[in-house]
Parts: structure tokens; C-alpha cells; sequence
């Protein structure tokens, strides 16, 4: 009797690590092995660092209390010549020709010229990938935008960079500091002056002219602050400061990807 109790036991223990065996073949069966999925994710993050070279911005982020700011550096239009062609050819690439190279399935759903904070709420986006214009765009209380230009301002009535259009400083809203200066270091005063408070909810808007049939046009509306430079290249930094209540700053790329049917999107690129 005490050896078939033993012969019972042994196949009961058996037949419960074959079936936890069986089971756990199932879920290998069902889910991607992890070689797998560490592949995807490789190949996502190398698309997402593709991206962030394409955009090539240079920013910084820290915490003062309850205010963000924001450092970015930048240089409009973009270097990459016919730059919005450019990435349509990537992305085919990476669809086609990378797709093969890596044995995957990889399908671009969006890829925005953009840097997306999602703590605090902020966008630095361009017109599109040839970097023609810039807009800031959040609910910003400090901005300090300077811009430096590769040609000189245009003359009217023996003076240069002289504004036009309709700039309004008000007596509160965002503080505003424009440091303007074409490539004579002649400073435009849109409004009369340079340092004030502006209504980001009201259109306001100027452009100086430059030579060669080249301009500078600086906007802000809804909340928007944009830069657009035309038949000129130039050299825009520009420091923004937002209450953040959170404490914290994340940014993301506006990107969407499929590879091998696992979904992946907006990889974070900074974070503190």
C-alpha cells in the first residue's frame, strides 16, 4: 500500500507540472518572446532618435518653484535642403527598405515637426519640416525671444529695420523682450520699444524688411508666439518661463509607430 501511495503521488505531481508546463507553452505561443519585443523597441527608439536629429533643436528645461523655463536654440530654415521631402523619403525608406533589412513589419502613422511638453502644457512647432516658421505656443507668462540675421535691413527715410504693422503693448498679460538685430546690429523697436506686457489672446504682428527681398514677421495670437523669417536664415533663442504647479517638466515627440503589430508613441525625450 505505501508504495502505490508513492506511485499515486508521483503521478499527481506529474501530471500538475505538466500541466503548468502546457499552459505556460501557451502563453509563449500567444505573446511575443521577449527578443522580440526588445527588437520593436529598438527599432522604435532608433526612429524617435532619427526624428530628434531631423528636428535639430537644441533645448533645455529647469524648475524655479512654481515656473518652468525653457531654453531653446535654434536656426530657421532648416539645413537640410528640401527638408520636407526629405522626410517623406525616410519615411518610404523606413517602411520599405528598413522594414526589410530588419525582417519587421514598420508602419509611420504621424511624424510632426514638433516638441510637445506635456508638464507643463507647451508646444515648440514648426510650419513644417523645412523650418520656414516657428510658433511657441502655450500660456506662457515670460518670453524673451532673440534673433540674429544673415543680411541687413532695407532703408525707409534714411533709417533701418524700421517695424511695420500693428504691435500693441498693453499694461499687463505676458512679459515680452524682443532682441532683435539684423546682420548691421540695427535693432527694430515695434511699438516704440522692445520690453513690455502683451496680450497673447489679441493679433498683434510686425515685419521689418530686409535686402535681397527678405523680411522678418514676428505674430502673436491665441496664445501663439511665432517667428517667420523669410530669404534669410536666422539665428532664433528664445527663453520661456510658465507656471507649472506640478513641478516637473516631460517633453515628447509627436510620433507614431507600428512595428510587427505592437503600437508604440510619443517617446519621451526629456524629462526632470
Amino acid at each position: 500500500m505505501r508504495g502505490f501511495a508513492f506511485t499515486l503521488m508521483f503521478v499527481l505531481i506529474a501530471s500538475m507540472l505538466l500541466i503548468i508546463v502546457m499552459e505556460a507553452q501557451g502563453w509563449k505561443e500567444g505573446e511575443p518572446e521577449f527578443s522580440s519585443v526588445s527588437k520593436r523597441v529598438d527599432i522604435f527608439e532608433d526612429i524617435a532618435q532619427d526624428h530628434e536629429a531631423i528636428l535639430n533643436l537644441s533645448f533645455n528645461a529647469t524648475q524655479y518653484g512654481w515656473l518652468s523655463v525653457f531654453f531653446f536654440n535654434d536656426t530657421l530654415p532648416s539645413s537640410i535642403a528640401n527638408a520636407d521631402e526629405a522626410v517623406s523619403n525616410y519615411v518610404e525608406f523606413v517602411e520599405g527598405r528598413y522594414s526589410n533589412l530588419t525582417n519587421s513589419n514598420i508602419s509611420i502613422g504621424s511624424m510632426e515637426p514638433a516638441v510637445v511638453f506635456t508638464s507643463p502644457e507647451l508646444e515648440y512647432r514648426y510650419s513644417g519640416w523645412d523650418k520656414e516658421a516657428v510658433s511657441i505656443i502655450g500660456e506662457g507668462q515670460i518670453y524673451f525671444i532673440s534673433i540674429r540675421l544673415d543680411k541687413k535691413c532695407t532703408k525707409q527715410k534714411g533709417m533701418s529695420c524700421v517695424p511695420e504693422g500693428d504691435w500693441e503693448w498693453s499694461d499687463s498679460g505676458a512679459l515680452v523682450y524682443l532682441d532683435i538685430r539684423d546682420a548691421e546690429g540695427n535693432m527694430p523697436l515695434p511699438g516704440g520699444r522692445v520690453l513690455g506686457f502683451v496680450d497673447l489672446e489679441r493679433f498683434n504682428y510686425f515685419s521689418i524688411k530686409l535686402v535681397g527681398r527678405g523680411s522678418l514677421t514676428v505674430y502673436s495670437y491665441n496664445n501663439e508666439f511665432r517667428v517667420e523669417p523669410t530669404r534669410t536664415r536666422a539665428s532664433v533663442n528664445s527663453i520661456v518661463g510658465i507656471f507649472n504647479f506640478e513641478e516637473s517638466i516631460k517633453a515628447e515627440l509627436p510620433l507614431e509607430v507600428a512595428v510587427d503589430g505592437t503600437e508604440f508613441e510619443n517617446p519621451v525625450i526629456y524629462e526632470a
